[in-house]
């Protein structure tokens, strides 16, 4: 049964012209020329890799199920990306750029299946210049490999309880498996799915339908491998997950939930959340209509959760971001019906957000205005690359030294940006739960006794330096960020490790 009613007569008509003529070919051009302007724009950026980007480019180079702190599949994706196209620093943010599109045409198959082929342009249109999507797409992160399951998900999902089809709720279990081994909050698509069926009497006998908890069943089959890595590390992903969400302090942080719905403006743009907000909370009228309760199951509740998060706790603006998946098709159809005018300034302002956003580095010093600390968003990721040749310059004479480091931002950045990269790496870990990756996977040990080329950001590194035998300063890498930023550390030979106590 398709999601229809008769309160189809409220549908968004097609719209004439060369979108309701053209309009997947229109979408696919767009997708191209688009993508291939953001990695313009990435190869033109004076910017490196950020140290989490390079942390999880480690990741890739020893696949595994499970990492510290995310689940395996961004690590998979970008071991496939950079085992074609090597190990630059565009292959390894390549799988964003690449990813994105094709989320971009799942989500107008979605958006044509349950409306019509010019309300899936603008659907597809809107989405891929949403200001997440735009900053999210230069960057390699997990809502990269999630937005792109959840989405395929959904598709598949709508499809099972449309035509009840074996292949259908197989490849809709299979993709819940693999959407919670991109992010854990993969794991509300499932109360959404019965959300829906719930309050949908004319799916609800799917509650009943053996082919639903087979493909659950499907998914878990799928996750098991995941949690058999974390039983045999300590539940480190789990851990992680949970010191993230804060919930064991203080409960009820108004400013906190302020700060993450104002955020929310900017991840789905200004005009697009305050029209989400008001269909929301005008669409009454629209319940009737099976596909308009699909999206709100599949929107409201999820950026309930994570707001309810942040009010006891905190929460990061991307938490929420399968949020906009079925939000911008909600959106788009209520626009198109009630506000069409406001659909187009929508798109565009998120265009020129976008646009704003990636020229930035160029535009405030046209603009006679001075990059700062402050004002730079793309101060976090320079820096690095120069960093390293600091450090190389520094190490000339003992470059066949492994590296030791004390933070994973350090080891990270510099695994990746010293030639030769170094042969072997440990992190300092005096004890206590693992706090990353390398702490668990290769934490310094009373054996390895050195010597080891020691890069530290710490202004007092006593503590590790009183623990050597050895100690040789061999000097300070510094590089200028803006005229009050720097990126320093120190760097030591140290040898004759006497254990941490």
């Amino acid at each position: 049964m398709a999601l229809s009613t008769a309160s189809d007569d409220r549908a968004p008509v097609a719209i004439p012209g060369l979108v309701a003529t053209h309009g997947r070919w229109l979408l696919a051009a767009i997708l191209v020329v688009g993508s291939l302007y953001r990695l313009w724009v990435l190869s033109a950026a004076d910017i490196d890799l950020f140290f989490d980007e390079a942390y999880y480019w480690d990741w890739a180079q020893q696949l595994a199920w499970g990492y510290y702190s995310k689940p395996p599949l961004l690590a998979w994706l970008i071991a496939a990306t950079t085992a074609v196209f090597g190990d630059g620093e565009i292959a390894v943010k390549s799988g964003a750029l690449l990813a994105y599109p094709v989320t971009t045409w799942i989500l107008f198959l979605l958006g044509r299946r349950l409306y019509n082929e010019s309300l899936a342009f603008y659907v597809a249109l809107a989405f891929f210049t949403l200001p997440a999507v735009s900053l999210s797409s230069l960057v390699i992160a997990t809502d990269v490999v999630l937005l792109l399951v959840w989405t395929a998900a959904m598709l598949f999902f709508h499809r099972a309880i449309s035509d009840n089809r074996w292949v259908d709720w197989l490849i809709a279990g299979a993709l819940g498996g693999v959407g919670l081994l991109a992010k854990y909050n993969f794991v509300l698509f499932l109360p959404s799915a019965l959300l829906f069926l719930s309050v949908s009497a004319a799916h609800r006998h799917h509650l009943r339908n053996p082919k639903l908890y087979a493909a659950v069943g499907l998914a878990a089959a799928v996750f098991l491998p995941h949690i058999l890595w974390n039983a045999a590390h300590g539940w480190p992903t789990l851990r992680h997950t949970a010191e993230i969400s804060k919930l064991g302090g203080d409960l009820f942080h108004v400013g906190h939930l302020a700060e993450f719905v104002g955020a929310q403006f900017g991840v789905f743009g200004p005009l697009f959340f305050a029209a989400f907000l008001w269909a929301v909370c005008s669409g009454g009228r629209r319940w009737s209509d099976p596909r308009w309760r699909f999206l709100l199951c599949f929107s409201v509740p999820f950026l309930a959760t994570i707001g309810v998060q942040a009010l006891l706790a905190r929460a990061h603006a991307n938490w929420a971001a399968p949020t906009y998946v079925a939000a911008t098709i909600l959106v788009c159809a209520w626009l198109l019906e009630e506000r069409r005018r406001w659909l187009q300034a929508a798109i565009a302002l998120n265009i020129v957000l976008g646009v704003t956003f990636y020229h930035w580095q160029t535009i405030v010093p046209a603009l006679g205005g001075t990059l700062t600390e402050h004002n730079d968003p793309y101060q976090r990721v320079r820096g690095w690359e120069a960093l390293a040749a600091e450090v190389d310059r520094l190490r000339m004479s003992e470059r066949d030294l492994p590296l030791l480091a004390d933070s994973r931002r350090e080891m990270a950045a510099l695994r990746y940006y010293l030639s030769p990269r170094p042969s072997r790496s440990v992190m300092w870990h005096p004890g206590g739960p693992a706090p990353d990756h390398y702490a668990l996977t290769v934490p310094l040990t009373a054996e390895q006794t050195g010597p080891w080329l020691y890069v530290t950001r710490r202004d007092d590194p006593d503590e590790v330096l009183t623990r050597f035998r050895s100690v040789t300063a061999l000097g300070v890498a510094e590089v200028p960020l803006s005229e009050r930023s720097t990126r320093r550390v120190s760097v030591w030979r140290l040898d004759g490790f006497r254990g941490y106590r």
